[in-house]
């Protein structure tokens, strides 16, 4: 069954053959580079089995045991707290076959069933939106 093989931050409107491109920009009315999210999907044997973000107020905030972090920061040129993508292969958790960003006014803004939020606010501390990365498993 595919899963969540590679996550990445694409800048500006480049597009990577093989990646889904999530069409919301991760600056969303803060300013600051134009971001997105892109994956790519297989049949891999070792899937990601956790999407999380971690976020603090300089650009040295590590990755949580066990996993990686992706650059860039998901705030680059909008100020704001610095901001990354976190994955992990491997533990307890079912594979992530999905992943979407979703934004709104609010910061209660939620996913459809079936779907779980990631609970940090990607333009946290820069204005704009309030935008969620959510992963399905």
């Amino acid at each position: 069954m595919s899963a969540v093989e590679n996550v990445i931050v694409l800048i500006g409107d480049q597009a990577i053959p093989g990646y889904k491109k999530d069409p919301t920009d991760l600056n969303w009315g803060a300013g600051g580079s134009y971001l997105y999210l892109a994956f790519q999907v297989s049949d891999t044997p070792n899937p990601i089995t956790d999407l999380t973000v971690v976020w603090g107020d300089d650009d040295g905030v590590p990755a949580p045991p066990g996993y990686d972090r992706i650059l860039p920061d998901l705030n680059q040129g909008s100020g704001g707290k610095f901001i990354y993508f976190c994955t992990r292969r491997g533990g307890p958790e079912a594979p992530v076959r999905d992943l979407k960003i979703i934004a709104g006014d609010s910061p209660n803004i939620q996913p459809e069933q079936g779907w779980e939020r990631i609970p940090v606010d990607l333009n946290a501390g820069a204005g704009g939106k309030f935008i969620y990365a959510c992963q399905r498993r």
